[in-house]
């Protein structure tokens, strides 16, 4: 994951010359989890002994699962895929110029699937030349895509429809949001280079740009692959269109971490039917629980003979922050120290997993408890899966359990398709 326009403001910030290529990053961080792997297996007796395995087909998943380690899927969530970059001109008088063409994706997905990348966002935090991104904050973001593009949002009022995630988000609207004197006020004019966005409409607002000639074209050469596509990011339309485009070919999709941008109830139960799945953006043990439920039932009323699991999107690596104490009514607490793997909750499905004891993770002096300081840092996972335990018992765990397996069985329809 890479973001051009922090790295691009940041180097400027520092007085330095910006040498900012989001696909470099990318494939930078690749060596950099291949660098983690031969430092893992370092550790414990030398190539391939480690626990840490990068896989790039179902088979070696499965392989590596087996011996009891972890299986990687390598994956890339950028605005810029492909080096596809869009730049608005003066509209009518200059058109808007494009980054990348049909020879430009076919390099450069070649180059991703070299280095063994599996899953793709076409879309992330900007429009680009394969489409727009789903809008999900009204401000901040709108400001990036006016730096990266040059120009700010193009938007309509989102349809009035039954969501499973919410779609689009209110637009603040410039002049009369940043007329002080404040330093943060002051930038923001400065940003918008003397042009300023302003949205009439009280309503939560999508984004016009859809997919584009280009666009299709990328989602057909990932299909061809059997790459994983991701639909968190794209616009609203968009995602409609890549799931009419997966619907002919009868190619899965997913939304792995919340469905940025929106993504309507029939848009899911489209999503369940082509053998995909949905997981949300990670919340608390509590929020996990209800998401499970309203999936669980999206997935059934849409008629699917598919498999159903529920997973997590962590968004490990993003600017977005992990999930705080549950909070409301009757919640009953973490008990430390609490045993994965072992008691009533825990079904048959788990009874060959020896169980594993945690107590309260402590570093340094801080000493850590999930109820009050929620997932402060990437060790307390454990302590989320018991909240899941707590508040959702047997069918929720085994729901988290699957999603692994269910994930694979995506891959696999995917190289079919």
């Amino acid at each position: 994951v890479e973001n051009e326009v922090l790295c691009t403001l940041n180097s400027t910030l520092k007085g330095r010359t910006p040498r900012c290529n989001e696909m470099d990053s990318a494939t930078a961080q690749v060596q950099t989890m291949r660098d983690l792997q031969d430092y893992v297996d370092a550790q414990e007796g030398g190539p391939g002994k480690g626990w840490f395995r990068l896989v790039t087909t179902p088979a070696e998943a499965r392989q590596v699962i087996a011996q009891g380690k972890l299986a990687v899927v390598l994956g890339v969530e950028i605005s810029h895929l492909f080096n596809c970059t869009v730049r608005y001109g003066l509209l009518p008088v200059l058109p808007e110029t494009q980054g990348c063409d049909p020879a430009t994706v076919d390099a450069q997905l070649e180059r991703l699937h070299a280095l063994g990348v599996r899953q793709l966002f076409p879309v992330h935090e900007f429009d680009n030349a394969l489409g727009g991104n789903g809008i999900f904050d009204g401000l901040v973001l709108n400001f990036g895509n006016k730096l990266d593009t040059g120009q700010f949002w193009q938007t309509y009022d989102c349809p009035e429809d039954d969501y499973f995630y919410e779609a689009g988000a209110i637009m603040t609207t410039v002049p009369g949001a940043f007329d002080n004197d404040d330093p943060l006020s002051t930038l923001l004019r400065q940003l918008a280079g003397g042009t300023a966005p302003v949205y009439k409409s009280s309503k939560r607002q999508c984004n016009a740009r859809s997919i584009t000639p280009v666009g299709r074209y990328a989602i057909e050469r990932m299909m061809d692959r059997g790459m994983i596509i991701d639909l968190d990011h794209l616009e609203l339309k968009m995602k409609s269109e890549v799931i009419d485009m997966a619907r002919a070919r009868n190619y899965p999709l997913t939304s792995t971490h919340g469905g940025h941008g929106g993504i309507s109830m029939a848009q899911a139960r489209d999503i369940f039917n082509l053998g995909g799945l949905i997981y949300d953006y990670k919340g608390t043990g509590k929020g996990f629980v209800s998401g499970f439920l309203k999936a669980r039932e999206t997935h059934a009323a849409s008629g699917t003979q598919h498999a159903f699991a529920f997973g997590f999107g962590a968004d490990t690596n993003g600017m977005g922050a992990q999930a705080g104490p549950r909070t409301g009514d009757n919640v009953k607490p973490v008990q430390y120290p609490f045993t994965l793997f072992s008691g009533p909750d825990w079904g048959g499905e788990f009874s060959k997993l020896k169980p594993v004891r945690f107590d309260q993770q402590r570093s340094g002096e801080r000493l850590y408890d999930t109820d009050r300081d929620g997932q402060a840092h990437y060790g307390l996972i454990a302590d989320w899966v018991e909240e899941v335990r707590i508040e959702g018992g047997n069918e929720a765990l085994s729901a988290l359990y699957r999603s692994a397996e269910v994930y694979l069985q995506l891959r696999e329809r995917a190289l079919e398709a």
